[in-house]
């Protein structure tokens, strides 16, 4: 579930490569085949990317939740950490796994100097603060 949905949802199983769902099936020989060859056909070692999202970046906090009022986690960035361990998954087309990855970068990032900050990669939502002469 997403944090409007009420809830996290993580996934104990996704270091592993292990399905989500219990009763899921695993990648068909076709899509692992599939996947591979996009793989082997994607521009993947043009790297700017991720050097342009890193631009700018000021800090990240020192937590991976986010507590929603009622104390529940509303959002745990953490649950994701499987996408950063240099795998591929069979299961995701390979520019969404990038994409994701891509999305891992959060915190405070400066976007125009002294003037536009955002804070990103809090679910798929930035927040972009603006300073002006008066505030």
């Amino acid at each position: 579930m997403a944090a409007g949905g009420g809830g996290v949802v993580t996934d104990s199983g996704a270091m592993q490569g292990k399905h989500f769902d219990s009763k899921g099936k695993m990648p068909s020989s076709y899509t692992v085949e599939l996947q591979n060859g996009l793989r082997k056909t994607l521009p993947f070692e043009d790297q700017r990317d991720f050097e342009e999202s890193k631009r700018g970046f000021i800090a990240a906090p020192t937590y991976k939740t986010i507590k929603a009022d009622a104390g529940n986690v509303a959002w745990d960035v953490g649950s994701y950490d499987f996408l950063l361990q240099g795998k591929d998954f069979d299961s995701v087309h390979p520019s969404l796994q990038r994409q994701a990855i891509l999305n891992m970068g959060y915190g405070l990032y400066e976007v125009v100097p002294d003037k536009i900050y955002q804070v990103r990669g809090f679910d798929l939502s930035n927040i972009s603060f603006v300073k002006t002469n008066t505030g």
